[in-house]
């Protein structure tokens, strides 16, 4: 799991110039973690909301009902210098994982954030990705390295995309 580290150097010196203190610190912060019970926060409600079918506050209500229903769903956040920029909802199967919601703050797209946190995800589960998407989003995860195979649901067309565990590991 991708960890940012910091390291503080701090020279102290008496009159004479001959006393030398040196303190070492070190503060790690997870980049890619679990927030799933901080679905209230307003950011990331903000966030969910481009990812998700009805944004409304009824339908957001129903993501978060979901995701206490389902103990198996996952949802990770990716911060950059500790303010959250994208979310990842997901759910860990035997053979693969499959993304569930995947969505980047509006004044962070663009950055590589949303592929950062497919990676971060084959790295910790070394398994197959999937993700079922519409046309808006297929290309990101072609970009991502997915094959996209168009499929017909809800009579309208929709997209699974999957990503190898062997095209990570290579």
């Amino acid at each position: 799991m991708p960890v940012m580290i910091e390291y503080l150097l701090i020279h102290l010196f008496n009159h004479s110039g001959n006393y030398r203190m040196v303190i070492f610190f070190e503060r790690t912060a997870k980049m890619f973690c679990d927030i799933k019970n901080q679905m209230d926060n307003l950011k990331i409600k903000q966030i969910m909301a481009a990812c998700v079918f009805d944004n409304s506050s009824k339908g957001m209500d129903q993501v978060k009902s979901d995701y206490q229903r389902h103990s198996s769903w996952q949802l990770w956040g990716w911060f950059e210098n500790d303010i959250i920029t994208g979310v990842c909802g997901f759910e860990e199967h035997p053979d693969w994982v499959e993304i569930l919601h995947i969505a980047v703050a509006e004044d962070a797209r663009g950055l590589g954030i949303g592929s950062k946190m497919i990676k971060a995800l084959a790295a910790q589960y070394k398994k197959t990705i999937e993700a079922e998407t519409d046309d808006d989003a297929v290309d990101f995860y072609r970009k991502c390295g997915f094959e996209a195979m168009a499929i017909s649901k809800y009579d309208v067309r929709r997209w699974t995309c999957v990503l190898p565990v062997s095209k990570f590991l290579n």
